[in-house]
């Protein structure tokens, strides 16, 4: 398809104008598929989460049935890694975001460094 797209660029346009918008038009295909590529393993990682989520549900029920009470003192302290990671994860966020933020303020107030 590709081929196809340069061919018909190159009747349209001069040899490096083509090339030009080949080059456009290829790292926006990259863009697409690298961003793709994120949303899967985004989904992939929620769906393990959700997973290991009922399993420890399931684990919890039978041991509360069972009283087995070192065995819920275990899965609790998995919930508490859990929840302390994603907590770590949202902070990173939102330094991120911050510094973002800033960088773009500082560039479009145009200040000289």
């Amino acid at each position: 398809m590709i081929t196809v797209y340069v061919h018909f660029i190159m009747h349209v346009l001069d040899n490096k104008s083509a090339m030009f918008v080949t080059q456009a038009y290829t790292k926006m295909v990259k863009m697409y598929q690298e961003e793709m590529e994120k949303q899967r393993k985004k989904d992939e990682e929620e769906r393990k989460r959700h997973r290991e989520m009922v399993q420890r549900q399931k684990r919890m029920l039978e041991a509360a049935f069972n009283g087995d009470n070192d065995e819920i003192l275990a899965i609790l302290k998995e919930v508490n890694h859990a929840i302390t990671a994603l907590h770590y994860e949202f902070k990173l966020a939102v330094v991120i975001i911050y510094f973002t933020n800033v960088v773009q303020l500082f560039i479009s107030s145009k200040i000289p460094c």
